[in-house]
């Protein structure tokens, strides 16, 4: 097997961090956000299948408890990236996790990162259940 790491960074404020390459091939994936002290939590989900797909997405608060969310619409060999608090207005000033669940038949990737408020990013590791 291969292991591959990839430096994102952010030039408008010259920040970098380093995240693993995602070369599993899970039921679902896990991912603790953080949208508390300024704290914003983006996410991307790329879709490695030749088809498009819809990936159910389960939101937690801190306690365990679901809140609302909706699923998301991957193009065929597509991805979604966004900020957690401006797609799902459950998780504004809250911690908890996230889950993906991988579509019958397809194959997705699922990145995390922390935005803390001096525009400085860590990678979130994001966990098989």
């Amino acid at each position: 097997t291969v292991t591959c790491f990839v430096t994102l960074r952010w030039t408008a404020l010259g920040r970098s961090t380093v995240v693993p390459l995602e070369t599993r091939n899970a039921a679902s994936y896990l991912l603790p956000y953080d949208n508390l002290a300024g704290a914003t939590t983006a996410i991307a989900v790329a879709n490695l299948s030749p088809e498009p797909a819809s990936v159910e997405v389960r939101l937690h608060d801190s306690s365990g408890a679901a809140l609302p969310s909706s699923p998301l619409s991957l193009p065929a060999r597509g991805q979604v990236s966004y900020a957690l608090p401006e797609r799902e207005a459950a998780a504004v000033g809250r911690r908890g996790s996230i889950e993906f669940v991988t579509p019958a038949g397809a194959r997705i990737a699922v990145l995390g990162l922390r935005i803390n408020p001096d525009g400085t990013l860590a990678a979130i590791p994001v966990f098989v259940p």
